[in-house]
């Protein structure tokens, strides 16, 4: 039984320095980026990307406060899940990779492209998977998987995780280990993953119409190969993933298609257009710049100065500017244009919203 220590013990006096990572690094570097439940719902999603799912299903009440509010005695606590059939893992894989807080799978793999579908991995810190700690106390982990070779007469083998936050947080110092859920070691028909919040911290859900927004913001474009349906838990209504609807004021926009962008000694050719939306947006989460590579958004930058950024577009819808934005011949040195399949939409931060407008290397279409 001390066979474990005696190697540990060992380890340590064959180096002569050693870093030992707390479990606040958790607290610290993962739970607190993530204290929005649009954000958690988006990095989840973005987990049954990376796992080769084509449908996900995302169960949660809309415009309620999760935790904090009077409830009658016999209503059952708020829970939210979302569901996949990607590839799951099996009982080694959720230790060696799920577990394994800060994996660069594109180390361990030596890809980023997904198992099986070769889809271009949006994971990147490997603590994504810790988001949800950031609304909730408790998450469980219900996946069945993972290859071919794993399924037996029975099914595929379930692998069943209870994380308690409290309990990951109490002893900084050692290992933590999950404790088993009530399917662990069952067999399933099919393979998939489920994720389970409960426990909240008082966070507020948006209404279903600011949740497709935010979401739509987050992944940027459709996809063909995969669908996400969100229904909410306390109604009949329900909306799938899709581009982000903008209602913009057709007189105001201005095609970019003309105006490309100094890249080192050439020229990114650009495609898209700037607008004004009819109505500006509520959630500031959506204003600034926001930059998308792998379909996935990779950088938020706000208006340095919002007012001289609409007058530029006031400029250029009196006088028909080629470049409204002063974006041609000011793009030098590398940056996230270098990389095919980028755009960027330009919203502005308060009054009528410029958004729509696109930077790539000629392979996206015009929004």
């Amino acid at each position: 039984m001390y066979e474990g220590v005696h190697v540990a013990a060992q380890d340590r006096e064959d180096h002569k320095y050693t870093m030992r990572i707390s479990r606040l690094a958790i607290d610290k570097l993962g739970i607190r980026l993530y204290d929005r439940v649009s954000a958690v719902l988006a990095e989840l999603i973005a987990n049954s990307y990376d796992a080769d799912a084509t449908e996900v299903e995302v169960l949660l009440p809309w415009g309620v406060t999760l935790a904090g509010t009077v409830r009658a005695a016999d209503e059952p606590a708020y829970e939210i899940h979302v569901s996949d059939n990607g590839h799951g893992m099996t009982a080694e894989e959720v230790n060696e990779y799920y577990l394994m807080v800060g994996s660069d799978r594109r180390v361990r793999t030596g890809s980023d492209l997904s198992r099986d579908r070769r889809r271009p991995v949006m994971g990147r810190k490997g603590i994504g998977k810790l988001a949800a700690f950031g609304i909730c106390r408790t998450i469980e982990v219900v996946t069945a998987g993972s290859n071919d070779g794993d399924r037996t007469a029975e099914g595929w083998p379930v692998a069943h995780i209870v994380m308690d936050l409290n309990d990951m947080l109490s002893d900084t110092e050692s290992d933590y280990y999950p404790k088993p859920g009530a399917l662990d070691g069952t067999f399933s028909h099919k393979r998939g993953t489920t994720v389970i919040l409960r426990n909240f911290f008082r966070k507020r859900v948006n209404s279903g119409t600011e949740l497709s927004r935010q979401l739509a913001s987050r992944f940027g474009i459709e996809r063909s190969d995969w669908r996400v349906e969100v229904r909410n838990t306390i109604g009949s209504e329900s909306f799938t993933l899709s581009d982000l609807a903008i209602d913009v004021m057709e007189e105001t926009r201005i095609d970019v298609g003309r105006v490309p962008v100094r890249f080192g000694r050439n020229y990114l050719p650009m495609s898209g257009w700037i607008a004004y939306s009819k109505q500006p947006y509520r959630d500031e989460a959506m204003a600034g710049v926001r930059i998308y590579a792998r379909q996935d958004r990779r950088a938020d930058k706000g208006f340095r100065d919002p007012v001289r950024f609409h007058r530029r577009v006031q400029t250029a819808l009196v006088s028909g500017r080629r470049d409204p934005c002063g974006l041609a011949g000011r793009r030098r040195g590398p940056g996230p244009l270098r990389s095919p399949g980028h755009h960027v939409e330009l919203p502005a931060r308060r009054g009528p919203r410029p958004v729509g407008a696109r930077a790539d290397q000629g392979d996206r279409q015009a929004r």
